[in-house]
């Protein structure tokens, strides 16, 4: 049975590849066709039929490995036999790893672009931003904006809607540099000082750095003639940009154009440049959602209070960044260059190019 799903998985992937009706998947998993979102007709598509059959074979696999290692019944005595084997640790890796996958989608969020335009930069507002993104409010409106919306993948697989309850407990990010970042270091704020209770604090935790792969360094134009040399038809297109093939398509597709064309793609993609890694727990359980160990997260922070926490957050960053901020000489001069008023004169105003007759 596990060969098998194993085939269909490969089969039904090399006529997703062949033939990837993005529009049509697009129109599915949208409603776009009207009405409701059909998950029966995106279910049966070539990429979730070949997702769905991987992951049953995994699941088999992973059973017959926990069978065969002596993990039958629930008990410390059958897990710890399994544990003594290679093949009950790797059963045991996989299945974690499963469960990991399903709630790190949901309760946990990257922080993709946070700081503070001019002349609130001067001013150390960015630590604000980012210290701001710990308050309970930020958990309020993600649960608001994702409480009752159907979750693609797995809606797809199943074939009818599927809504998880998200539970953000863990926000991640990366310095803009490998050096560290002059914003998210030292940003710790003691949960009693901002209306909790204990020791704990909400901290940008470095966690170590990136590898330094990306694509910032390869242009536009060279990812254009990738993307056209890329082949269809006959030769399979492994990425399509559509949701639920996989993480960073940019990535993948300039992966697969470089190879194509006989250029080393890990060499090429290797920029160098590390970053930083952060992560900041929002939870005392945060560990324990994410491996689904625990239903309900421990917010260090009440949100039925979320307003009253996000104003002490302001009020903590007053207190411990700006008050000594503000007495550098000439700062304020600095910060009060920035005017509205003709002639406008502001950092964060995008500069125009001049019209023609402006330069006349």
């Amino acid at each position: 049975m596990i060969e098998n799903l194993k085939a269909d998985a490969e089969k039904y992937a090399k006529m997703h590849h062949l033939d990837s009706a993005a529009a049509e998947h697009k129109r599915n998993s949208t409603g776009n066709g009207g009405g409701e979102t059909n998950w029966e007709n995106q279910a049966l598509m070539p990429l979730f039929r070949s997702k769905r059959a991987k992951t049953l074979g995994l699941l088999l696999g992973i059973r017959r490995n926990l069978h065969e290692s002596g993990f039958v019944y629930t008990s410390v005595e059958s897990l710890k036999k399994t544990l003594e084997t290679t093949n009950g640790r790797h059963a045991i890796r996989q299945l974690v790893r499963l469960v990991k996958s399903e709630h790190v989608g949901v309760d946990m969020m990257d922080i993709i672009i946070c700081g503070a335009v001019a002349p609130y930069n001067t001013l150390l507002g960015g630590k604000l931003v980012c210290m701001m993104l710990t308050s309970p409010e930020v958990v309020g409106f993600y649960r608001t904006r994702y409480g009752k919306k159907a979750s693609i993948i797995a809606s797809s697989m199943k074939g009818e809607k599927v809504v998880r309850t998200p539970n953000l407990v863990l926000l991640a990010t990366t310095s803009l540099y490998g050096v560290g970042s002059s914003q998210y270091n030292r940003v710790r704020v003691p949960v009693a000082e901002v209306g909790g209770s204990g020791d704990a604090r909400l901290e940008y935790v470095e966690l170590g750095e990136s590898l330094g792969f990306g694509s910032y360094h390869i242009s536009m134009a060279t990812i254009d003639y990738l993307e056209t040399l890329m082949p269809r038809g006959s030769v399979k297109r492994k990425v399509n940009s559509i949701f639920g093939e996989g993480v960073n398509p940019l990535m993948r597709k300039l992966r697969d154009g470089l190879t194509h064309v006989g250029l080393p793609a890990d060499q090429l993609l290797l920029h160098g440049n590390k970053r930083v890694v952060y992560a900041i727990p929002l939870a005392k359980n945060f560990r324990e959602v994410l491996l689904g160990v625990d239903l309900k997260p421990k917010y260090h922070l009440s949100l039925a209070r979320a307003e009253e926490h996000s104003a002490m957050v302001g009020a903590f960053w007053r207190k411990r960044w700006l008050a000594g901020r503000i007495t550098r000489p000439g700062l304020l001069d600095e910060v009060a260059k920035h005017t509205l008023s003709y002639p406008i004169k502001h950092g964060a105003r995008v500069q125009l190019p001049a019209e023609e007759d402006e330069l006349l």
